[in-house]
Formats: structure tokens, sequence, C-alpha cells
């Protein structure tokens, strides 16, 4: 490509297994980096160009600062010219904060903090009037505004409905000079101190001034306001009494409910915040939920007797637990304890009330005796409920009283992202002609109305504004930092961009690109490693890079246009983007032995087990009864936010756990499951990190490194020096270098940045010190093994079936390229998805386990995904059930069965649309997933 500074320029890029890579990046275009999985697409967008953007974005700061760098190694390459400042957009599924909600990830809460706090209307929590606070300039003004002629009086309040004598009152009106008041409705004058009846309740105002509404009594008017101001608290009552009756208007300098007296605070952007004890709740500091015994679990049905209840315990808590409860009746052989007052016989109905004033006790009893076990087991009946005082919205009662548009923040916060937008839409169009605070109330409306709307162009519009960010899967939080991305206006920069389609349905693809290109013609660069056919079908440059992974990649092989790529000989990519399958010449997709879809339909309907979730209807499920086949590969479909986690993960994954008496938490809401008899085992694999710390890694997770340190400990070295097993670990004190703890890098924390991770200076990154290191095995030290590439290391511990079988596994799922030790929180959310599955998948199996995978083939070119499919389908030929979410419709093609759910998301999904071999589904004209397996096969 001819530069002219059109282009980033890399030449001579040689970062962990690129081979000397040379490669033009158009500038202002929207670029797609593919491979198969380990070709060094990574190592080109983030470990090269992203590194040396943040390298060079670090040497701009003052000397005393870039002191702390110096230890920040260059990117291993030759040369990279015209680079913009680079922004990364990732998809490693991060530990969110538990506080933390899309709204506050996207910076879109505190636009709407400040909103509530400066243009919202208070209301009074007792009695729901308005709270305004008035200036007495502006009372002033109000009563000018009277009919002329009019006479007032200008009243303070003293008491208001409060039972007593209340001598005080009329005390502090005497010394004050004052001759009249108005007590209980009646103006009268104080010459002595009246005797009111002591029980009966009375309100006593105080008449400051009497005044004839006409032009230049401004001042005294004034005067006066201030004096009642003084004496009524902040209160005044400007009335009159022309017609007999009272016409009172009552007026506060302050927020203070004229009615109630109650104060308020000033309205400011912290009282709307959840995380700042101003705005929280006091009862559940505002996470919106408290940890509780929760009562369906212990009472699931009101007719159960409390013997029926009982026995269920029993089966749920261990024996001497069961017995503390101190509840007795149910048959048992056991002896029973005295039964505890006010706990009724086993024939009477079970109250909840009773059982949890019980459990109460005796966890209060076991955390007293700091007995773990005792509060694992009780944890079993114990979940989070919504907060009692808040339900569930997280402020304080006073921040839940203030509306904007007729809303309080909490309830904005409840809508999805398409119905926040539809409401600010409305604000927008109602606004009247800007000019002064009108003018800043409208920036802020376009403000939060323009990035709810970026969340609709990346498929968030199902999503909740207060949807908890944990609950987040990898490709929803990825969008959602793209989303504020969108909303940011920056121009001139490089976007870097990891995978941005996973977890979108193809229909929602589409708005995908639309936004990318939004970014792109706005003048910035758009850099994607991406293996989505439409992304890259859609690319205005496709690198294509391979021909394997790990040492077997690191080439460019093809870039171009993708005509050029597709027509070029030597892509891996070329031959998938040129030949469209189809449905019955490849009936099973890229698995090419795997059985055609008829072949699945005629065994699927003549399976008699199933496993059948019967009335779901958690979240946004309609009432949804689904058959899922025992013994087949099993594709759970749909459009983002349809309900496929809500069904598999909340409903099926809890029920099962639970009913093989595992703990879960409380299963989403259903009638009830059949078949859960045919299991015994169920396995939940996801993307979520492999640990909390960078020192995890897929070594230290399947149990491999366990087995390779005891060869190390076993080597004539180790035995002489006396070196047991964890010597080698890098947890441990004796065999690590402690100048970086084992971690082999250090962490510097930056204000307003990502922390910075350098390598350590003391062991180079080799974690360990260098009597540890000169322990070798086959010539290799420690650090060497966990630096080799995870096939390598299958071939060199090929003799050890302990360590060969967990790696063979890793590599069977398309991980070999990864370095043994590579730290878990550099995993994207597929690669530590398949991590699990390798370690699941090592293990014996009975042939009767139930698998539940959410998306596998996040991370896989065309290539890898027929590589995993053969897997899947050699631990369902066992027996075994396989129910997969997945969009990927290579894999869905090469299902037995598939449900797809639709046909929107949020409130318009939770439908059954079809079901059924993929030939029926790619028939059914009311299925998204459908439409495009007849487009794509």
């Amino acid at each position: 490509m001819a530069n002219g500074g059109g282009a980033i320029r890399i030449r001579g890029a040689r970062t962990h297994n690129l081979h000397n890579v040379n490669v033009d990046l158009p500038l202002g275009k929207l670029s797609v980096l593919t491979g198969p999985s380990g070709s060094g697409k990574s190592s080109l967008a983030f470990d090269t160009l992203h590194a040396e953007g943040q390298r060079r974005f670090l040497e701009t700061l003052g000397a005393t600062s870039r002191a702390l760098f110096e230890q920040l190694q260059r990117p291993d390459v030759d040369v990279i010219e015209y680079l913009p400042p680079t922004l990364c957009v990732s998809q490693h599924v991060s530990q969110s904060r538990p506080r933390s909600t899309l709204a506050t990830v996207t910076e879109i809460h505190d636009h709407l903090r400040l909103l509530w706090a400066r243009f919202g209307t208070p209301y009074c929590y007792q009695c729901g009037s308005a709270i305004q606070k008035h200036s007495p300039a502006e009372i002033v003004r109000a009563t000018l505004r009277l009919d002329e002629g009019r006479k007032v009086y200008l009243l303070a309040p003293l008491v208001e409905d409060e039972p007593g004598e209340h001598r005080d009152a009329f005390q502090q009106i005497k010394q004050g000079g004052f001759l009249r008041a108005r007590i209980d409705g009646v103006l009268g004058e104080i010459r002595a101190i009246p005797k009111l009846a002591a029980k009966q309740r009375h309100t006593i105002e105080l008449v400051v001034d009497r005044l004839v509404i006409r032009s230049g009594i401004e001042d005294r008017l004034g005067e006066s306001l201030a004096t009642a101001i003084k004496h009524g608290a902040g209160r005044v009552i400007v009335t009159d009494i022309d017609d007999g009756d009272w016409h009172d208007h009552v007026y506060s300098t302050q927020f203070a409910c004229p009615r109630c007296r109650i104060q308020y605070p000033e309205l400011e952007p912290r009282l709307f915040h959840f995380n700042n004890p101003h705005g929280a709740c006091p009862r559940c500091t505002g996470f919106g939920q408290i940890g509780e015994f929760d009562p369906k679990l212990i009472v699931p049905d009101p007719s159960w007797s409390m013997g029926r209840v009982l026995e269920r315990l029993r089966e749920q808590l261990p024996d001497d637990l069961e017995l503390q409860l101190g509840v007795a009746g149910a048959e048992s052989s056991k002896p029973q304890p005295p039964r505890s007052p006010g706990l009724r016989k086993a024939s009477a109905p079970a109250t909840s009330e009773e059982l949890l004033e019980s459990l109460r006790k005796l966890r209060d009893t076991l955390e007293a005796a700091e007995d773990t076990d005792g509060l694992e087991a009780l944890r079993s009946l114990a979940g989070f409920v919504p907060c009692p005082e808040c339900g569930g919205a997280r402020l304080n009662r006073v921040a839940r009283s203030v509306r904007f548009g007729g809303r309080g923040l909490h309830e904005l916060t409840a809508l999805s992202v398409y119905e926040a937008a539809a409401f600010f839409e409305a604000a927008r169009t109602q606004a009247t002609a800007p000019s002064g605070l009108e003018r800043v109330q409208r920036r802020l409306v376009d403000e939060i109305w323009s990035r709810l709307r970026f969340l609709q162009e990346v498929g968030l519009s199902y999503v909740t504004l207060d949807r908890p960010a944990p609950t987040l899967s990898g490709g929803e939080a990825q969008r959602a930092r793209l989303a504020t991305h969108l909303g940011g206006g920056l121009l001139g920069v490089c976007y870097i961009l990891d995978e941005p389609t996973i977890g979108l349905h193809p229909r929602d693809t589409e708005r995908l690109i639309a936004a990318l290109r939004g970014l792109q013609e706005r003048g910035n660069t758009v850099i994607a490693v991406e293996h989505d056919e439409s992304v890259m079908r859609k690319a205005d440059y496709l690198v294509d890079m391979g021909p394997g992974a790990g040492r077997n990649g690191g080439r460019v092989l093809a870039s171009g246009t993708v005509d050029e790529v597709v027509n070029d000989p030597a892509s891996v990519t070329g031959p998938y983007l040129k030949h469209h399958r189809r449905l019955e010449d490849s009936p099973a997709g890229l698995a090419d032995d795997a059985p055609s879809p008829l072949a699945s339909l005629r065994a699927c309907a003549g399976t008699p087990h199933a496993i059948t979730i019967i009335n779901a209807c958690h979240h946004n499920l309609k009432n949804l009864t689904v058959r899922i086949p025992l013994g087949r590969l099993v594709c759970l479909t749909g459009v983002s936010g349809s309900g496929k986690s809500s069904l598999a993960r909340d409903i099926l994954c809890y029920a099962a756990r639970r009913h093989l008496g595992l703990l879960a938490p409380t299963p989403g809401m259903h009638d009830r499951i059949e078949g859960l008899e045919k299991i015994d085992k169920v396995l939940e694999v996801d993307q979520r990190p492999l640990g909390r710390s960078p020192r995890s890694n897929a070594a230290s997770y399947t149990g491999v490194f366990d087995e390779i340190r005891k060869v190390f400990a076993a080597t004539r070295t180790a035995k002489v020096r006396g070196y047991k097993a964890s010597r080698f670990s890098f947890n441990v004190k004796g065999g690590r270098c402690e100048e970086c703890q084992g971690q082999g890098r250090k962490r510097f924390a930056l204000q307003f940045l990502p922390d910075l991770f350098v390598p350590c200076s003391a062991c180079q990154g080799r974690r360990f010190n260098r009597a540890t290191l000169e322990v070798h095995y086959r010539g290799k030290s420690i650090a060497d093994i966990l630096g080799m590439p995870i096939e390598q290391a299958r071939d060199f511990f090929e003799n050890i079936p302990n360590i060969h079988r967990p790696l063979a596994a890793l590599a069977d799922v398309g991980l070999g390229y990864l370095a043994l030790g590579q730290p878990s929180s550099t995993l994207s959310g597929g690669e530590a998805q398949r991590v699990k599955l390798a370690f699941e998948f090592a293990k014996p199996a009975s042939g009767k386990a139930l698998y539940l995978l959410d998306e596998p083939t996040t991370g896989l070119h065309f290539a890898d995904v027929r590589n995993l499919i053969r897997v899947l389908r050699g631990i369902v030929d066992a027996g075994n059930t396989m129910l997969v979410i997945e969009h990927n419709l290579d894999l869905i093609a090469a299902a037995d069965w598939i449900i797809d759910l639709g046909p929107d998301g949020g409130a318009a999904g939770g439908y059954l649309v079809a079901e059924g071999t993929p030939a029926e589904v790619a028939a059914c004209s009311a299925s998204s997933t459908g439409w495009f397996l007849r487009r794509e096969n």
C-alpha cells in the first residue's frame, strides 16, 4: 500500500510469536485482523500497536512521572509510524464491583444525577406535596401580584397540630411585642396567656403584620416578611379572610414541606448516588438487596405442613444443624430436642416467619461459635432479597422523592435503554426555547439521550440501566464500553477492538457495524480483531494472519480488500469467505463427520428421555415450556436479551444443582422441571475469569501445575537440596522472586488510567529466584515450562499421563497457542471458558452429565470451530447432554436440536419462536435464526 502518511506503518514486529511482520493499516478506515486462534492477531493489535500508543502517551508526562516507567519495555518492533493516539476496548471479563450498573459504567448515571439535582422537583415523602424553596424576594413578588386593595395578614407558624398548652409559644409572642395570633383558625388578640386544652391538638400562628396591597408597600412588606421568616423558622403564611374563609399561601425559604415541616437537604448530585452515604439507602447501604433467608426456599408452597417443611430441611442441612433448629414434630427416628416455644405441631400449616426466626437464632449461634461449616450449610437456604427499606431502589427516601418528568431517578434507571431513550426523546421535544437554566437542562437531556442512542446502536436496547455490571456478559460489557467511546466525540483516534460482535445474534451485528462506521466516519481509525464473517465483508481492509497458532503462526498471509484476500491462495480465511455452504450439501456445518440434521431429527424425536422446563416465567420469559433432549447437542439461540441466560442458567442450572444437593442461588420462577433424575452431574462453563488474582493461570486452574511441581521436586538436584514441591510455587515464599512476590511483573497504579504492569527487574519476569531456576527437568527450568505453549508442553510431558491428559484437552479446545503460565487476567472471556471446558472434559464422565456452555466459539476462527464441534460431539457421543448458548451459525447448524427464543430482546422477548433440528428451524419463517441459517448455508 502506498503510504504518504495515509496508513499506520508497521515494520519488523516480533512481539510474542510475530515473525518480523510488515503491514500497513489505512488511517481513517475500518480494518479487520483475522486468522486462527493464536495466529498473532492480538499480539499485533494490542501488544504491539496499543502498547506503543500507551508508551508514547506516558512519555508526554513530566520528567518526574516518566521516572516511574523507566522499566516499561518497548514493543519488539523496528518501526511504527503515523500512529494516532490509541484507545483499546477489550473483551476481557473484569471483576466488576457489585455496586456498578450499566448506567454507572457508561457514565450516564453521572449526567442523570446532575439533571435530577438541578432540575428535579422534590416531593414530600410523607404527604406527597411538592416542595419548593422561595427566596424573600420571590415571596414579595408573589404577594404584590394579589388583587390591589386586598387586606392580607403575614403569619409566622409557631405550633402546627400538636397537643399541649404551648405556654412557651405565647411567651414568645408577648416577648416579641406582638399582639395578635391565629389560634386553631381563629384570629384574636393576646392580652394574657390563654389556657388551652392540654390533650387536644392546636395550631398557633403569630400575626406579624396586616397590609393592604397597593403600590409603595414593598419596603414594609420586605421587612415584615423577614420578621415572619425569622419567627417561623423559614416558613411564612400570606393569607386573607375577605369572604369569611382563610386563603393561605404557604411559603418556605428552605427545602421543607410546608405542611409536614420535614426538612430536606439541598439537592446536590451526591444525593442521588447510591455509592455515597448522602444518597444511599441506610438499610442496604446502596446495594438494593440484603442477605437474608429466602422464605420461598424454606416454605416453597404455602399449603405445606410444618412436618413436610422439616423433612425437606433435613435433606439440605446436616443432622446436627437440623436438630439445633429446635423444631420438633416431623417423623424421625433421631432423638428430638424439646420443641421451641411458639412452634406448632407437624400437622399445622407451615409459616415461614416461625422458621425464619429459628434460622436467624441458629445463624447467630453458629457465628458466635465461628462454625464455618455450619454457616456454609445454612447459606443454601439464604439468598439476596430486595431491601425492605428501599425496595431495591438503592437510594434513601429523600432521593427517591425527587422527580423529573414525573419519574424518580430509581424509576428511570429501572427502564430498559430503549424505554429510557423514549423518555428523553419526549423530554427533548417538549423543551421550550432555551434560555438560562433551560439551556443547561436541554444540553443535559441531549447528552443523556445521545448516550442512550449509542447503547441502542451497539445492541443493548433491552438491558435496564440499573442492571448490575457483574451480570453483564463479556460481549455486553465490551459493547457498553464501546458505546461510551461512541458518545465521547473524540476525533483522530485509533480504536482497537477485540471481537466486538461476541454475544450478538447475526441480526444485531449489522447495527454494530453501523456504529463502527460512525466512529470511522468521524475521522477515527478502527482496527478490530474479529472472526465474524459479516464484519469481515464490510471491512475496508482485511489482514489474514496464520497459517497456524503459536510458533506456526505470526505471519501476514494476505492483506487488502475483502476480494483481494478471498482470491489470495495463501489465505486461510479466504476459502471460508469464498465458498457458501448449503444446508443440504453440508448439513453438519464444518463438522464433516457429524450426523445430518435430518438424522438428528429422527434421533431426537425417538428419544424418550428429556429435561422439560414447565412454565418458566423468570425475568422476561413468558410461561415457557421447553423440552431438552438428553444425550444430544442442543443449541439455545435467539437475539440478545431474548431470555437464553434466564432459562439456561437462572432456572435450569440452579435448579439442577439444588436437585443434586449442591449449593446454588434461588432458581428463577417456574412451575417445575421434569427429568432431572436422569442426570448425575451438572457442569456450567461460562466466560467469567478463572480466578480473582492474576496469579491464576491455565496450569493452576486445571491442576497441571501441582503435578509439574511434583516432577521438579523429584529431580536429583531438588532432592539433594531438600526442595519440596512448594519450592516451585510462585505463591509461596522460598522459591519465588520476592522482589515481585512471584508475579513476574510490578504493578503501578495510575490516576485516571488503567494500572500499568512492567516486568520485574530482579527476575526479568521469570517469577522465581536464582536457586529455584537452577533445578532442571530434561534441560528446562520451572520458568521455562510455564513459558511453553500448551501444545509444546503437551508433547514435552507425553509420558506423564496426569500432565499430558489435561494439556491435550486444552489443545483440543483450541488453546494450544497459550503459554502454560499466562495470567488468567490476560485471557479473553472465550479463552477462559475454553480452559474451563478442557478442565471438565479431562475428567472421567459417567455419561449422564449435563453441560451448560455460554458461547464457546468466542474467539474462534472458522477452522477452530470445526475442531470445537468435534470435541463437543465426542462428549455427547459418550451419552452426555450439551446445552450451548450460541450465535455461531456453524455450531448451530451442527446441533441435534435447536431452541430459538425471541422474537426480540427485553419485554418483547421470552417466547419460544422455533424448536427442532437445524433443517426445521431453517424452514421456520418466524425465526431470525432460521433466516440466517437459510442464507448462510
